[in-house]
């Protein structure tokens, strides 16, 4: 395997756009992306606000869904199909 080191800035976010790499049309290539310590920022996704009533329903919604586990070793029991 063959080694190339690119330095490039992403100017759109989750995008990486490379040019004049010694490659052929049609030839698989490996990538490794490397991002510098000072550089590396989690994103913080923006969540849309909601009201108490909102919440209220979301809350009651995952309560009604199916299956319903009263505890993690219960649903990891029957996932695993032991229950």
């Amino acid at each position: 395997m063959h080694a190339i080191k690119v330095e490039a800035t992403i100017e759109k976010e989750g995008e990486l756009h490379l040019t004049n790499l010694p490659v052929r049309p049609d030839q698989r290539v490996e990538v490794i992306v490397l991002i510098p310590e000072e550089s590396w920022a989690l994103p913080v996704p923006s969540l849309p606000a909601v009201n108490d009533q909102e919440w209220q329903h979301l809350v009651d919604t995952i309560r009604q869904s199916e299956p319903h586990f009263s505890t993690l070793d219960e649903a990891m029991n029957t996932t695993r199909g032991r229950s």
